[in-house]
């Protein structure tokens, strides 16, 4: 079992703090204490003190377009922000439902080596194309493929959720369009003030004064899936199965090898008569049948998200990463991935996971309607189900 990474308990000084709501003025005013203390906290999560002796700051807005049906659109239900450290794009803020009284943050490093490459770090022209569950980066006529995400449809999909990327060759789609694509040189920065806080390791109860900044995760090592497959509750149960069982774990314990092992697994023994043999997409029941039936670790099924409470008692009692499953509004597509822990860094809340798609770890920080959302291009999905670990070889 891997040693709890972290419980830090820091006294801070609480900055003064906006709402989740932004200025239409400039696009970046009344941002900045949140970010400041959103960055930190996502940098603490590598356990890198060296993080602290850099500089930071926002890049300029990166505007989006989306792609449907060949026609190019303004998308501006989410911005997205580059994070620069020192001289180089290091994360991407992304303000979820901007539009709404419910936004809230993402940070990650989805976008950052592509968007880095494709925009020399800022130094020319970039916007965003979302291109269904796609997303590029086009720059001075070129255009770079940045992710492709590969969610999950759940049973009796609409036949609109079916549909296929619009477009094979998206650089002619552009170079043929009479769109005027508003692009921002993205190097246009904001200098951030990101305390780094004492990182001293004590050992406290789970209650908490609203101001103190508390972050409480174990790190685990990333996985990225294979592109173009579904097996991001697989990767997610592997995370959870490799953390306690190293080679020395008792027989007959099995050493989890890679995903598709549990995928096999759930073939062989969990498919319906109508599934295909070779199924690759599972939910949530799978991961818990696996874990029990392949591991010997048995978990605890939530319709809903985990408290921090429950997250603080799961690693405290168990060090152990959770399971959380999310879908979009109308239930059309499902995600999985493991949960590493929680924060707080006033007056935000947040969880820490790590996201299969790309092996990064992703920071959500809680809405004001004590919503976890993130998105997947333009599909937005929050967090509904959960596994927290109850018993373990």
């Amino acid at each position: 079992m891997k040693r709890l990474l972290s419980l830090i308990l820091i006294i801070s000084i609480l900055f003064s703090t906006v709402s989740m709501g932004y200025a239409t003025d400039d696009g970046l005013t009344g941002l900045n204490s949140d970010v400041e203390e959103i960055v930190a906290a996502y940098a603490k999560a590598f356990n890198d003190p060296t993080l602290f002796e850099s500089e930071y700051a926002m890049g300029q807005e990166i505007p989006v377009y989306k792609l449907e049906n060949g026609v190019f659109t303004i998308f501006d239900e989410n911005r997205y922000i580059p994070i620069y450290k020192d001289d180089e794009i290091w994360a991407m803020i992304t303000i979820v439902d901007a539009n709404t009284d419910y936004s809230n943050y993402t940070v990650d490093q989805d976008y950052v080596d592509e968007l880095r490459s494709a925009s020399k770090n800022g130094e020319q022209s970039t916007c965003l194309i979302f291109d269904f569950l796609t997303v590029y980066a086009y720059s001075t006529d070129q255009v770079s493929n940045l992710i492709t995400y590969d969610l999950t449809p759940t049973e009796n999909v609409p036949s609109r959720a079916k549909k296929i990327k619009s477009t094979t060759n998206i650089e002619d789609l552009i170079q043929s369009s009479d769109m005027d694509f508003n692009q921002i040189v993205v190097k246009e920065l904001t200098p951030l003030n990101v305390p780094s806080g004492a990182l001293n390791p004590q050992s406290v109860n789970f209650e908490y004064n609203p101001n103190e900044e508390i972050e409480y995760y174990i790190n685990i090592t990333p996985y990225k899936q294979p592109e173009g497959s579904q097996i991001c509750w697989a990767v997610a149960t592997f995370c959870i199965a490799q953390e306690f069982l190293w080679p020395t774990a008792p027989i007959p314990c099995p050493y989890p090898k890679d995903p598709m092992e549990i995928v096999n697994y759930r073939n062989a023994h969990f498919l319906k008569p109508s599934d295909p043999p070779n199924k690759q997409a599972g939910k949530i029941n799978d991961a818990q049948n696996c874990l029990r039936d392949m591991y010997y670790i048995y978990t605890d099924f939530y319709e809903r998200p985990l408290t921090e409470r429950e997250i603080h008692t799961c690693l405290e009692e168990d060090c152990a990463p959770m399971y959380s499953a999310w879908y979009n509004d109308e239930w059309d597509y499902g995600h999985s991935v493991c949960l590493l822990g929680y924060g707080i860094a006033p007056p935000n809340h947040y969880i820490m996971i790590m996201e299969s798609l790309t092996g990064k770890y992703k920071m959500i920080v809680l809405n004001d309607y004590g919503d976890y959302r993130m998105t997947a291009s333009t599909i937005k999905v929050k967090w509904c189900h959960s596994l927290a670990v109850t018993d373990s070889p």
